[in-house]
């Protein structure tokens, strides 16, 4: 067993967190940077850098949470490859995205990006469900979940048909919409925070 001393560059959180095992080593991933550490404190390097190298956009990954979640899902697979040998993988629908992981990682990644080009109005699904779905991954709401009940959701814009089962996604949907009529100001909800509460 290794112990905490041998990599000084541990925090004391990281050994607290990994019960005095440290974490898997990661490299940067900018091209010439020899910095290696866990995960989080490489996606802390490249955000914090002052050099303008160390910026996302000269990487494959689409930000610090991005990085995390690739190199944590690797961390994981490695401590119990039977659970992920059983996990298909698929790649992000997105034009031009190289993002790949399981239906429901990748359906996070599309639904949670900020990227403006990560709408599922972007391409053939109707939402995460249906990839999930089509991928052959389906949703499982939990039996105390309240969304397993509802009907759908339909966008409070007048003349608007767009609908998903959860008032999450529409509620993305009126915020990431393009169009002008897509506001607040243009329904019967102050934001979309009173829009969520009505459910």
């Amino acid at each position: 067993m290794s112990r905490p001393e041998e990599n000084p560059d541990l925090t004391i959180e990281e050994m607290m967190d990994n019960m005095g095992e440290p974490s898997r080593t990661v490299s940067c991933p900018i091209r010439g940077c020899d910095y290696k550490n866990t995960p989080d404190s490489v996606a802390g390097h490249v955000s914090a850098s002052s050099l303008d190298t160390h910026i996302w956009e000269n990487t494959k990954y689409h930000g610090w949470k991005h990085f995390k979640e690739v190199h944590e899902n690797k961390t994981q697979s490695s401590s119990s490859k039977d659970n992920e040998s059983t996990k298909k993988s698929v790649t992000c629908p997105i034009r031009g995205c190289d993002y790949e992981n399981t239906p429901a990682s990748v359906a996070r990644h599309v639904s949670g990006s900020s990227e403006d080009k990560h709408i599922w109005e972007n391409t053939e699904y109707y939402g995460w469900e249906h990839f999930r779905e089509e991928h052959g991954e389906p949703y499982e709401p939990n039996p105390s979940d309240n969304n397993s009940s509802k009907s759908a959701t339909s966008c409070p814009i007048p003349g608007c048909n767009y609908t998903d089962s959860e008032a999450k996604s529409v509620t993305r949907h009126v915020i990431e919409s393009s169009e002008d009529d897509h506001t607040w100001s243009n329904t019967e909800y102050k934001d979309w925070k009173h829009f969520l509460d009505s459910f």
